[in-house]
């Protein structure tokens, strides 16, 4: 549940899980996030720890109805004993006798990386990665401002970061169209601004709950901007009001520092950390990843710009 970062994160807690005590996965990410199925996107790397599985592959019929969670098996026999909402969740400490385990949650952080690193894009995913990201050349700085459910002063956070602009190419990726312009308007003409974000001005409400849109299409927009944000030279993590870090730059950041390049034969997988690192050393770069936040004080307005870990 959540957004992608979120639903990554729970979806590795759960693997976590599993291996522990020797589950099945199943992965059903259609009732929120995606609205759709995450496999259908992402293939399963071979793994022996844990078997994992889309809900369809187990002919299985799992909905949500008045914030319940129903579901029945092939033959129409109920899945659950006991009748679950989607705030519970079970003991992850705790082996339980109970055949199928529910974890409807959403919660994210730094673990969704080692769950996309477990998963390599279809083949129709890289293709529509390669057209959108292609374009943009390599060296460029990304930046990504969510505004929607969690606001930013993205006012302020480009002025931190205006001395990172004039003479680059910048791709600016947000949830909200207002933002991209306000960088087009008041920095276009320092750089060469480009985005691969199509979102129009959602009034506050997350994409990621959004189930009037096209899940097919909003969720390669949504890939193309976590790509494109992390295949670039460098990248602008700008924290949401209260210092709270976007978890989509979060993930995006983790991805930079992991994904191979588009010239590579596993392009768009994620490989180990190192490596990306060492190349960028070579290449007289030590950091790539730099967080802007707000440190306002005293009823004084100010955002900074810092190197973030690499």
């Amino acid at each position: 549940m959540g957004g992608f970062n979120d639903m990554m994160c729970q979806l590795e807690i759960v693997w976590r899980y599993c291996r522990k005590f020797n589950r099945t996965m199943v992965i059903d990410t259609r009732g929120s996030g995606m609205l759709d199925d995450l496999l259908g996107y992402y293939q399963i790397k071979p793994c022996r720890d844990v078997r994992m599985m889309g809900v369809s592959d187990t002919g299985w019929d799992i909905r949500c109805e008045n914030n319940e969670i129903l579901g029945r098996s092939g033959d129409g026999a109920p899945l659950f004993e006991r009748q679950w909402f989607q705030p519970h969740g079970f003991d992850l400490t705790q082996d339980h006798p109970d055949q199928v385990l529910v974890h409807p949650k959403h919660g994210g952080g730094d673990l969704g990386i080692f769950f996309m690193q477990r998963l390599i894009p279809r083949e129709f995913v890289k293709a529509h990665l390669r057209a959108a990201i292609a374009p943009l050349g390599g060296d460029y700085l990304g930046v990504h401002i969510r505004n929607t459910d969690y606001s930013t002063d993205y006012v302020s956070a480009f002025a931190a970061m205006a001395h990172k602009i004039p003479g680059r190419t910048v791709v600016v990726c947000s949830d909200d169209s207002r933002a991209i312009a306000y960088f087009q308007d008041t920095y276009g003409h320092q750089c060469t601004m480009r985005t691969t974000s199509d979102m129009s001005n959602t009034h506050g409400k997350p994409l990621h709950y959004d189930t009037s849109r096209i899940a097919r299409h909003s969720n390669l927009a949504m890939l193309t901007d976590l790509y494109a944000l992390a295949m670039g030279g460098r990248m602008c993590m700008v924290d949401t009001a209260n210092t709270k870090r976007s978890g989509f730059a979060v993930l995006a950041a983790h991805v930079l520092r992991r994904v191979y390049p588009l010239d590579h034969d596993r392009a768009f997988e994620l490989g180990p950390r190192p490596p990306n690192y060492l190349a960028s050393v070579k290449a007289g770069i030590w950091t790539r990843v730099f967080r802007v936040r707000d440190v306002s004080r005293g009823g004084v307005t100010r955002h900074l710009c810092h190197p973030t870990y690499e």
